[in-house]
Protein backbone atom coordinates (compact mmCIF):
# COMPACT_ATOMS: atom_id res chain seq x y z
CA UNK A 1 0.00 0.00 0.00
CA UNK A 2 1.63 3.43 -1.02
CA UNK A 3 1.08 6.11 1.64
CA UNK A 4 0.69 9.69 2.00
CA UNK A 5 0.70 12.59 4.43
CA UNK A 6 -1.45 15.54 3.74
CA UNK A 7 -2.21 18.87 6.10
CA UNK A 8 -5.26 20.97 5.34
CA UNK A 9 -4.97 24.71 6.57
CA UNK A 10 -8.08 26.77 5.93
CA UNK A 11 -11.14 27.18 7.32
CA UNK A 12 -15.32 26.41 8.00
CA UNK A 13 -14.96 25.25 4.02
CA UNK A 14 -12.13 23.02 4.66
CA UNK A 15 -13.37 21.85 8.14
CA UNK A 16 -17.18 21.25 7.38
CA UNK A 17 -18.31 17.63 6.83
CA UNK A 18 -14.81 16.20 8.27
CA UNK A 19 -13.74 16.95 4.64
CA UNK A 20 -10.29 15.65 5.38
CA UNK A 21 -11.88 12.58 6.80
CA UNK A 22 -13.63 11.61 3.45
CA UNK A 23 -10.64 12.42 1.61
CA UNK A 24 -8.95 9.66 4.06
CA UNK A 25 -11.33 6.79 3.48
CA UNK A 26 -11.57 7.20 -0.22
CA UNK A 27 -7.76 6.85 -0.13
CA UNK A 28 -8.19 3.51 1.91
CA UNK A 29 -10.78 2.19 -0.46
CA UNK A 30 -8.15 2.97 -3.15
CA UNK A 31 -5.09 1.13 -1.13
CA UNK A 32 -3.28 4.42 -0.17
CA UNK A 33 -2.62 5.10 3.01
CA UNK A 34 -3.08 8.36 4.26
CA UNK A 35 -2.33 10.33 7.35
CA UNK A 36 -4.07 13.86 7.61
CA UNK A 37 -4.50 16.74 10.09
CA UNK A 38 -6.19 19.77 9.65
CA UNK A 39 -5.87 23.70 11.10
CA UNK A 40 -9.08 25.23 9.97
CA UNK A 41 -11.58 27.82 12.28
CA UNK A 42 -14.46 29.67 10.56
CA UNK A 43 -13.44 32.38 8.46
CA UNK A 44 -10.14 32.45 9.03
CA UNK A 45 -7.84 33.69 6.26
CA UNK A 46 -4.32 31.94 5.48
CA UNK A 47 -2.51 35.11 7.09
CA UNK A 48 -3.95 34.68 10.30
CA UNK A 49 -2.99 30.99 10.22
CA UNK A 50 0.78 32.09 9.01
CA UNK A 51 1.25 34.06 11.97
CA UNK A 52 0.11 31.56 14.41
CA UNK A 53 2.76 29.50 16.46
CA UNK A 54 0.44 26.29 16.00
CA UNK A 55 0.99 26.18 11.89
CA UNK A 56 4.47 26.62 12.27
CA UNK A 57 5.18 24.17 15.18
CA UNK A 58 2.83 21.57 12.86
CA UNK A 59 5.07 21.97 9.85
CA UNK A 60 8.01 21.41 11.82
CA UNK A 61 7.03 18.08 13.84
CA UNK A 62 6.19 15.98 10.67
CA UNK A 63 7.42 15.47 7.14
CA UNK A 64 4.16 16.49 5.01
CA UNK A 65 3.87 15.17 1.24
CA UNK A 66 1.10 17.72 0.73
CA UNK A 67 0.32 20.94 2.37
CA UNK A 68 -3.73 22.17 0.82
CA UNK A 69 -4.37 25.84 1.27
CA UNK A 70 -7.88 27.19 1.13
CA UNK A 71 -8.28 31.28 1.27
CA UNK A 72 -11.16 32.97 3.14
CA UNK A 73 -13.80 32.66 0.89
CA UNK A 74 -14.09 36.44 -0.60
CA UNK A 75 -10.29 37.22 -0.32
CA UNK A 76 -9.18 35.76 -3.73
CA UNK A 77 -12.31 37.99 -5.77
CA UNK A 78 -11.86 40.93 -3.49
CA UNK A 79 -8.46 41.06 -2.77
CA UNK A 80 -6.00 38.46 -4.44
CA UNK A 81 -3.11 40.29 -3.52
CA UNK A 82 -3.56 38.89 -0.08
CA UNK A 83 -4.17 35.53 -1.54
CA UNK A 84 -1.05 35.81 -3.22
CA UNK A 85 1.26 37.06 -0.25
CA UNK A 86 -0.10 34.33 1.96
CA UNK A 87 1.12 32.15 -0.88
CA UNK A 88 4.62 33.48 -0.59
CA UNK A 89 4.90 33.31 3.04
CA UNK A 90 4.17 29.53 2.48
CA UNK A 91 6.51 29.00 0.00
CA UNK A 92 8.97 30.53 1.27
CA UNK A 93 8.29 28.69 4.52
CA UNK A 94 8.50 25.48 3.21
CA UNK A 95 11.87 26.50 1.16
CA UNK A 96 14.20 23.49 0.68
CA UNK A 97 11.80 20.86 1.77
CA UNK A 98 10.08 18.22 -0.08
CA UNK A 99 6.77 19.36 0.98
CA UNK A 100 4.78 20.31 -2.15
CA UNK A 101 1.90 23.07 -1.82
CA UNK A 102 -1.07 23.01 -2.99
CA UNK A 103 -4.25 25.58 -3.44
CA UNK A 104 -7.91 24.69 -2.40
CA UNK A 105 -9.72 27.09 -4.90
CA UNK A 106 -13.08 27.19 -3.51
CA UNK A 107 -16.22 28.02 -5.12
CA UNK A 108 -18.56 30.91 -5.07
CA UNK A 109 -21.54 31.37 -3.12
CA UNK A 110 -24.66 30.21 -4.40
CA UNK A 111 -26.17 33.85 -5.36
CA UNK A 112 -22.83 34.96 -6.40
CA UNK A 113 -22.05 33.01 -9.58
CA UNK A 114 -20.48 35.90 -11.46
CA UNK A 115 -17.26 36.36 -9.29
CA UNK A 116 -16.44 32.36 -9.63
CA UNK A 117 -13.88 33.72 -12.57
CA UNK A 118 -12.24 36.07 -10.44
CA UNK A 119 -11.57 33.39 -7.70
CA UNK A 120 -10.37 30.50 -10.32
CA UNK A 121 -8.37 33.29 -11.83
CA UNK A 122 -6.28 34.07 -8.33
CA UNK A 123 -5.42 30.61 -7.63
CA UNK A 124 -4.58 30.25 -11.06
CA UNK A 125 -2.46 32.83 -10.90
CA UNK A 126 -0.76 32.13 -7.56
CA UNK A 127 -0.32 28.24 -8.23
CA UNK A 128 1.73 28.85 -11.46
CA UNK A 129 3.43 31.95 -9.64
CA UNK A 130 4.55 29.84 -6.85
CA UNK A 131 4.59 26.04 -8.35
CA UNK A 132 1.81 24.72 -6.33
CA UNK A 133 -0.91 22.23 -7.49
CA UNK A 134 -3.78 24.07 -8.18
CA UNK A 135 -7.14 22.03 -6.71
CA UNK A 136 -10.09 22.79 -9.22
CA UNK A 137 -12.58 22.48 -6.52
CA UNK A 138 -14.53 25.24 -7.57
CA UNK A 139 -14.90 24.51 -11.12
CA UNK A 140 -15.55 20.75 -10.50
CA UNK A 141 -18.82 22.71 -8.85
CA UNK A 142 -19.50 25.05 -11.57
CA UNK A 143 -19.37 22.06 -13.91
CA UNK A 144 -21.86 19.83 -11.28
CA UNK A 145 -23.96 23.03 -11.25
CA UNK A 146 -24.80 22.91 -14.77
CA UNK A 147 -24.74 19.27 -15.56
CA UNK A 148 -26.64 18.13 -12.53
CA UNK A 149 -28.54 21.12 -11.09
CA UNK A 150 -30.65 18.73 -9.36
CA UNK A 151 -27.73 18.11 -6.83
CA UNK A 152 -27.32 20.46 -4.17
CA UNK A 153 -24.02 20.93 -3.29
CA UNK A 154 -24.79 23.92 -0.90
CA UNK A 155 -25.69 24.11 2.74
CA UNK A 156 -28.65 26.00 4.00
CA UNK A 157 -26.67 29.22 4.14
CA UNK A 158 -26.07 28.35 0.49
CA UNK A 159 -21.82 29.35 1.09
CA UNK A 160 -21.09 26.39 2.86
CA UNK A 161 -21.08 22.78 1.55
CA UNK A 162 -23.50 20.36 1.57
CA UNK A 163 -22.25 16.48 2.77
CA UNK A 164 -22.53 15.89 -1.42
CA UNK A 165 -20.69 19.42 -1.76
CA UNK A 166 -17.81 18.16 0.55
CA UNK A 167 -18.03 14.60 -1.29
CA UNK A 168 -16.92 16.81 -4.53
CA UNK A 169 -14.22 18.46 -3.13
CA UNK A 170 -12.79 15.43 -1.60
CA UNK A 171 -12.91 13.77 -5.22
CA UNK A 172 -11.34 16.60 -6.81
CA UNK A 173 -8.37 16.33 -3.83
CA UNK A 174 -7.95 12.82 -4.34
CA UNK A 175 -7.63 13.11 -8.16
CA UNK A 176 -5.08 16.27 -8.22
CA UNK A 177 -3.44 14.66 -5.42
CA UNK A 178 -3.20 11.00 -6.30
CA UNK A 179 -3.49 11.48 -10.07
CA UNK A 180 -5.84 8.75 -10.71
CA UNK A 181 -9.71 8.92 -10.59
CA UNK A 182 -11.05 6.50 -7.37
CA UNK A 183 -12.39 2.85 -7.58
CA UNK A 184 -15.96 3.35 -6.70
CA UNK A 185 -15.52 0.26 -3.99
CA UNK A 186 -18.22 1.62 -1.83
CA UNK A 187 -21.02 4.50 -1.39
CA UNK A 188 -19.98 4.48 2.40
CA UNK A 189 -17.53 7.23 3.55
CA UNK A 190 -16.42 6.75 6.98
CA UNK A 191 -15.83 9.59 8.76
CA UNK A 192 -14.94 7.92 12.34
CA UNK A 193 -15.25 4.37 13.56
CA UNK A 194 -18.85 4.76 14.44
CA UNK A 195 -19.67 7.36 11.90
CA UNK A 196 -20.67 6.77 8.88
CA UNK A 197 -21.92 9.03 5.45
CA UNK A 198 -23.66 7.01 2.40
CA UNK A 199 -24.42 8.72 -0.91
CA UNK A 200 -26.31 7.09 -3.31
CA UNK A 201 -23.95 5.27 -6.00
CA UNK A 202 -25.37 6.59 -9.31
CA UNK A 203 -24.78 10.62 -7.38
CA UNK A 204 -20.78 9.48 -6.80
CA UNK A 205 -20.46 8.38 -10.66
CA UNK A 206 -21.88 11.58 -11.36
CA UNK A 207 -19.56 13.72 -9.26
CA UNK A 208 -16.72 11.93 -9.98
CA UNK A 209 -17.14 12.62 -13.28
CA UNK A 210 -17.66 16.31 -12.80
CA UNK A 211 -14.50 16.06 -10.44
CA UNK A 212 -12.41 13.84 -13.42
CA UNK A 213 -13.57 16.83 -15.78
CA UNK A 214 -12.28 19.68 -13.55
CA UNK A 215 -8.53 17.95 -13.34
CA UNK A 216 -8.19 16.62 -16.94
CA UNK A 217 -8.84 13.39 -16.28
CA UNK A 218 -11.57 12.87 -18.27
CA UNK A 219 -14.51 10.42 -17.74
CA UNK A 220 -13.79 7.12 -19.84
Amino acid sequence: MESMKVLFIGNSYTEYNSLQKMFASICKHNDLEVETYMLAEGGMSLQFHYYEEATHTVLRETDWDYVVLQEQSVIPSEQPKELFNSVKRFSELLDGRETKLALYSTWSRKFLPHIQKDIDDAYSIASAEFNCELIPIGKAWSIALERYSSINLFADDHSHPSWLGSYLAACVIFMKLVGKKPLIASNTIDLDESVQFLIDIKVSKKLQECAALAVGLGTS
